[in-house]
């Protein structure tokens, strides 16, 4: 039993040098498990890979080449800004960068996987380069405005100042009877007319509503008249006959029974 131990014992103090649970750095990569080899850092190439006995030897990129990272592999060519791909460049190509492109005044990005791109914006949009979209000139004549400069590939078209003034007469076209190509002048009425049509509307709603509400009360006084005139004829019936006396489309009349009596005693006296 005790031999046994001391082999695992032994076997465990060689397994770093064995390879087994090697654990190399973030820029580093192991070599056949038992050495940690270091890579080129950014701005350099690889020149000569680390042996069992030498470290890696790297080498800075040659010009018009760059290394953005750290790795074994060559430097890689720089961009050209091309300006026949309507590029142009902002940051030249460094060791450790490639070169910054943009796009040139009257150009906007063009979509491409394989290379940077811009294409020219068409007749009538503009753009000041770099990642701006072509847009439309502003139209000036639109507005009611005079254009003081027009529109370029690479600027807006600039207007005057907007008038604030409004004339109170326009020249329209409009054909007489028997001619055409007569231009007529409309007047156009200000706020003080307007608002006076709109008193005189006004005015025109009051008089019949005041109209209205005369016949009203006139209908309602005849209609207390003739009740009232009814109410005295009755209350004159009830005077002389001493009974209620019933409503006739003439006026009041007596009662049946009073007139019966009445009849009875002229046939008497007859």
């Amino acid at each position: 039993m005790k031999p046994t131990l001391g082999v695992i014992s032994v076997a465990a103090s060689l397994l770093p040098w064995l390879g087994w649970g090697l654990r190399c750095l973030e820029n580093e990569y192991p070599l056949r498990r038992w050495k940690c080899c270091k890579y080129c850092p950014p701005g350099k190439q690889l020149e000569k890979r680390c042996t069992d006995t030498s470290e890696t030897v790297c080498e800075p990129c040659e010009e018009n080449y760059y290394n953005d990272a750290y790795t074994y592999s060559s430097c890689k060519l720089c961009t050209d800004c091309d300006s026949e791909r309507g590029l142009r460049m902002v940051r030249p190509c460094q060791g450790t960068s490639d070169t910054i492109c943009a796009c040139l005044p009257g150009h906007s990005p063009e979509e491409s996987e394989v290379e940077k791109r811009c294409k020219a914006c068409p007749s009538g949009y503009f753009s000041r380069g770099g990642d701006e979209k072509c847009r439309p000139w502003t139209n000036c004549t639109a507005s009611g405005r005079k254009t003081l400069h027009p529109g370029k590939e690479d600027a807006d078209a600039i207007c005057d100042a907007a008038s604030s003034e409004v004339p109170t007469l326009r020249p329209v076209t409009q054909p007489p009877p028997f001619k055409t190509g007569v231009s007529l002048l409309t007047r156009v009425p200000d706020s003080s007319e307007i608002v006076l049509a709109k008193n005189q509307g006004f005015v025109w709603i009051l008089a019949i509503a005041i109209l209205l509400l005369t016949a009203a009360g006139l209908l309602l006084l005849l209609f207390f008249c003739r009740r009232t005139k009814k109410k005295k004829a009755r209350i004159h019936c009830e005077d002389i006959f001493g009974v209620s006396c019933k409503d006739d489309s003439n006026g009041y009349r007596m009662p049946i029974q009073e007139q019966q009596i009445g009849v009875k005693s002229n046939f008497v006296q007859g």
